[in-house]
């Protein structure tokens, strides 16, 4: 009976990672639940100061799936050649902060800071250009993306289902695209950047996104989707809009 009210006791204090155990460590007597409750009113809240915290903070473990379609148009082999959906891990960790003190209300928004990493690796469709040309492209590079957002969640029994808003910003390093055509009349092949010299991917990419999602206890799931300024955007008219899907689980401690 002692340990069944300790499992109950967890759900409650779920909230605070100091005292998050399952069951709660603590011995079923007055001091003791005393010094379990003063824990839980003062979480978060440096050693020797008073009152509950302004700001709570976390630290997420992220992980998931991206699915980001881009698309090439203009005046360009890669537009015509067509490309199909990417999909792959991302991952990266996140900073949650929420106000500690105020109303219910109040406390329910929050600010999470997160970096997330992926590999992005796509072929082309096959293009053939004329009775000899055929071309492919590949896009291969590795992207940074730092995320602010907004949260606003509200509790359903033991859930937290919530909506975001946010902005990013994307770093493409170690970009290896590039375009090959092959010529059946010559038997010779031609390598060069994918869009050609004089147009570079943007290294910087802004953007935007929503968020919809639910917690349940230290766990979240959410979904974001996030549109992007143009990979690639120059003055003789190529463009390479993206869209990007993500589903997300995270670990809070």
């Amino acid at each position: 009976t002692e340990d069944q009210y300790k499992y109950e006791l967890a759900d409650y204090v779920a909230a605070c990672s100091a005292i998050a155990d399952r069951p709660v460590p603590v011995a079923y007597e007055e001091n003791a639940l005393k010094a379990l409750i003063d824990t839980y009113n003062h979480c978060g809240v440096v050693a020797g100061s008073k009152g509950r915290a302004r700001v709570v903070l976390n630290i997420l473990l992220m992980g998931g799936y991206l699915h980001s379609n881009i698309q090439p148009s203009g005046n360009t082999d890669a537009a015509h050649a067509g490309w199909p959906v990417f999909y792959g891990p991302i991952g990266g960790v996140g900073v949650l902060l929420r106000p500690g003190r105020g109303s219910k209300a109040f406390r329910r928004w929050g600010v999470l800071v997160d970096f997330l990493y992926d590999q992005f690796m796509l072929n082309s469709h096959r293009f053939q250009k004329n009775y000899y040309q055929a071309y492919t492209g590949k896009m291969a590079f590795s992207e940074v993306r730092g995320n602010v957002q907004l949260r606003y969640s509200y509790p359903v029994g033991n859930f937290q289902p919530f909506l975001g808003v946010g902005v990013s910003n994307s770093l493409i390093f170690n970009n290896t695209s590039s375009q090959k055509v092959v010529d059946a009349a010559t038997s010779s092949t031609i390598r060069q950047p994918l869009f050609g010299d004089n147009n570079y991917m943007i290294s910087y990419r802004p953007g935007g996104f929503g968020v919809v999602g639910v917690g349940w206890k230290r766990w979240s799931l959410e979904g974001r989707f996030e549109r992007t300024a143009y990979l690639v955007n120059t003055t003789t008219g190529i463009r390479a809009s993206v869209k990007n899907i993500y589903a997300l689980v995270a670990f809070r401690f």
